[in-house]
């Protein structure tokens, strides 16, 4: 557990999963992570962490750990496993931050940075980069500000990055407010020193 700001940082329990669900539905659109979908970040290789203030959950991130080739057969398609199968070895050893949000009632609040900033300490001991998408907002608000401000780069933007995703899965977009969604993905680079 790590504390900063009041603000407790620590790994996700089967307890925080009604309100990080809840946390997704309102900022990603309802339906966006399952209940199964966010209890897999329990286990390795993935790691959930979650922001508390006296046990109500502010934020979260959702990240996993594994070889380059081994997260981009599983979790990448089309442009965006074309790009990473090109920028990383098979064998590098990298984190894919796959989802982060902070609860509208405290974002703009410095959460956020907070909750990048002391997850990133959990991962950057045991990989050689970490990578994070970003949907990106129409209004020009969104986490990448935080990304960069915690020392990630942006690299590449992805137009319609959850577009045959929301179809599979039949969500609507709280951005879009229609299937598919349309909305690009940054992807957001920290390159960690050995």
């Amino acid at each position: 557990m790590l504390v900063l700001h009041n603000i407790e940082i620590q790994k996700l329990e089967q307890q925080h999963i009604p309100q990080v669900k809840d946390i997704f539905d309102q900022q990603f659109g309802q339906g966006y992570l399952s209940q199964k979908d966010i209890e897999a970040f329990l286990v390795t290789p993935y790691i959930g962490v979650v922001s508390l203030q006296e046990q109500h959950v502010l934020g979260v991130s959702l990240s996993l750990i594994d070889s380059a080739k081994e997260l981009s057969l599983q979790f990448l398609e089309g442009p965006a496993r074309t790009w990473f199968l090109q920028t990383f070895k098979d064998d590098a050893i990298v984190a894919l931050r796959k989802h982060s949000a902070i609860h509208p009632d405290f974002q703009r609040q410095g959460f956020g940075q907070d909750l990048v900033s002391l997850s990133n300490e959990l991962l950057e001991p045991h990989v050689e980069a970490i990578l994070s998408t970003v949907w990106e907002e129409k209004s020009g608000q969104s986490m990448g500000k935080i990304f960069r401000h915690c020392g990630f780069e942006s690299i590449k933007t992805i137009p319609n990055y959850w577009y045959e995703d929301s179809i599979k899965k039949q969500y609507i977009c709280s951005l879009c407010a229609a299937i598919p969604c349309t909305c690009s993905s940054t992807i957001y680079l920290k390159k960690i020193n050995s």
